[in-house]
């Protein structure tokens, strides 16, 4: 075979290579297409403002729906909520009391449970007192401080709400007072499926399926209601 022919078949076989890595590599590149992912973005916030008690997710993670998020604290509904079912209760028995005119049986059981109460209030001053003082010394937890406070706010209401139980326990029978009393226990009793609901709410669970996108508060930072 001459040289001539040789150099052709040669420069034939580098055009062939040189136009399959050519045809290769534009076969291999990325081709961006125009376009948009959409996203939906649901802001979970609690109803209530409040410190952060429990977080139970993690950035980027699963969640399902009705699975619980977080949990914000809600004992000073928890007290009111408290309150107000001793006072329903109350607000009955004097309704009964009402009705029929002063009973030696109930002055005298009332009298008792007002001794009882005046007990548990002694001792539930001292102990919030107590805490006062180490709180401001930082030598106590907000939640140590926040139950004794507790504590004391209720055998409060309960010896208030005795020593007025027993002022209509010897009171005759008004069947007007006895319909204000009516009217007062329904309005407890619509003001604690209020607290209830709101207690309830500081329970925060997810609406659908999802992951968790981003997380801006941190276990015991307060949150703000939006």
């Amino acid at each position: 075979m001459s040289i001539k022919k040789k150099i052709i078949i040669l420069s034939i076989i580098f055009v062939v290579f040189i136009l399959t890595v050519i045809y290769y590599i534009s076969g291999s590149s990325i081709k961006v297409i125009p376009g948009y992912v959409s996203t939906d973005i649901r802001y979970i916030s609690s109803q209530e403002s409040g410190r952060l008690l429990r977080l139970d997710v993690s950035q980027g993670e699963s969640v399902k729906e009705g699975q619980s998020l977080f949990l914000i604290d809600s004992s000073k509904n928890q007290i009111l909520l408290d309150s107000n079912k001793f006072l329903y209760s109350a607000s009955q028995a004097v309704s009964e009391n009402m009705s029929k005119g002063k009973r030696q049986l109930y002055i005298e059981k009332t009298a008792i449970d007002i001794s009882n109460a005046k007990a548990n209030l002694a001792v539930a001053s001292k102990e919030y007192q107590r805490q006062q003082l180490l709180f401001k010394d930082d030598s106590t937890s907000q939640k140590e401080f926040e139950q004794a406070q507790s504590k004391y706010i209720q055998a409060n209401n309960q010896v208030e709400a005795l020593e007025v139980m027993q002022i209509i326990n010897n009171l005759p029978a008004r069947e007007d007072l006895r319909n204000a009393v009516d009217f007062m226990s329904k309005f407890i009793n619509s003001n604690s499926k209020y607290l209830q609901q709101k207690i309830s709410s500081a329970d925060v669970k997810s609406l659908e399926n999802g992951y968790v996108y981003q997380i801006f508060y941190h276990k015991g930072e307060e949150v703000r209601a939006v």
